[in-house]
């Protein structure tokens, strides 16, 4: 009777188990999940960088604990719930990179040593962008609505590296920052300029993404600001575009959810 109960324990054990992989995460939210983690990485540095030089302490600390516990929980729910051999082999090797650098970004350092510490920081986005790039291909994510959101993550990701190249120049560091700063400024205005009226007239973008474009030109205005820094109001425009393009991608991950 014992060897019986025993059994029928570990035959629900193994189906729960099952139904954790099969039914707990769409594939949509799992590639959501994934290309997160290349936002919530990027803003995990800008807000590193903000507290190193100790200025606008008490908002990057808030924000820099949201990204870590952000980007924990992704990684984890990613770890148990892909089954694709491929896709298991990348995330892997990004684990191994995180669990290095998550050790270094807890540690006391200095500006000097924030750019060896940003290369590794580009290096893991680098290795999840090529695993997202592999969900999508392998879970045939081809709604109507994934380009659009992978553009509005693509902007996410690039409002928070302005934002960490504009302090970065601000404060001196090496040339590449402000390299990086130029193309990237570039790079959104000419997104906002060519996609604009395709999303204005989105009814699941339409209304805040107008709201986006008066942002970005007061963010944008502040950025290329030569004669006075305003890292302060700089950082919370970027948390206030994140915001808005954040409930744009949801409204996509959601709208796709519902179509598969």
């Amino acid at each position: 009777m014992k060897n019986i109960l025993l059994i029928i324990l570990s035959l629900i054990i193994v189906q729960q188990s099952y139904s954790q992989f099969d039914d707990e995460m769409s594939k949509t939210e799992l590639y959501d999940k994934a290309v997160d983690l290349e936002v919530y990485v990027q803003m995990l540095a800008k807000d590193k960088l903000y507290l190193i030089d100790n200025i606008f302490k008490k908002q990057a600390s808030k924000e820099f604990d949201y990204a870590l516990a952000k980007i924990s929980e992704n990684i984890n729910d990613l770890d148990l719930n892909i089954t694709d051999p491929d896709v298991r082999t990348l995330m892997k090797s990004a684990k191994k990179v995180w669990k290095k650098l998550h050790q270094k970004i807890l540690e006391n350092i200095n500006v000097k040593d924030f750019a060896a510490l940003y290369f590794n920081i580009n290096t893991f986005e680098r290795l999840i962008s090529d695993m997202a790039n592999k969900m999508e291909v392998r879970y045939q994510l081809h709604a109507s609505e994934m380009e659009n959101y992978n553009d509005i993550q693509t902007l996410r990701k690039l409002i928070q590296k302005i934002t960490i190249s504009y302090y970065a120049n601000a404060i001196g560091l090496n040339k590449s920052f402000m390299h990086e700063y130029q193309k990237n400024i570039k790079n959104v205005d000419e997104f906002i300029k060519e996609n604009s009226n395709k999303f204005l007239n989105d009814p699941i973008s339409g209304n805040v993404f107008s709201d986006i474009i008066i942002d970005w030109n007061f963010f944008r205005s502040n950025v290329l600001h030569t004669k006075q820094h305003n890292p302060k109001t700089v950082f919370s425009l970027s948390t206030t575009i994140d915001y808005k393009l954040k409930t744009i991608k949801d409204r996509y991950i959601q709208k796709m959810n519902d179509n598969f």
